[in-house]
């Protein structure tokens, strides 16, 4: 027999039993033996990952709040007010912030006439 021709037939009987072993595997209930541990590995690595860096929540307080894009024609009367800003995240994000890292600011640019306003106070 030619070589090529037998390696061909050797390459074509080792591809139909890998293909036996493959049906034998998953058809012995090993389907959900993998997916159990699949699971069970997702899971674990979200709890580690949670243990070794575990979400806080931390307050930086006495922020004074900064007037932004205030009309020339318009000034602030009294002091800027001052906020406590509340922080939720990893612990190795929000463990090391400072407060001079945090600014509080309020956009002021709609702002065209006098008078008593609520404005949303950006982070």
């Amino acid at each position: 027999m030619d070589s090529s021709i037998l390696q061909r037939v050797m390459t074509s009987r080792r591809l139909r039993q890998g293909l036996a072993s493959v049906r034998r595997f998953f058809g012995t209930g090993n389907l959900l033996r993998v997916l159990v541990a699949l699971i069970l590995a997702f899971g674990l690595w979200a709890w580690v990952t949670y243990q070794n860096d575990p979400e806080i929540t931390r307050t930086l307080g006495g922020l004074p709040v900064v007037m932004t894009n205030l009309d020339e024609d318009l000034e602030l009367v009294g002091d800027p007010p001052i906020v406590d800003v509340t922080i939720q995240g990893p612990q190795s994000i929000v463990a090391p912030l400072e407060r001079e890292s945090v600014a509080a600011t309020v956009d002021m640019s709609d702002v065209e006439e006098a008078g008593s306003y609520d404005m949303d106070v950006l982070i």
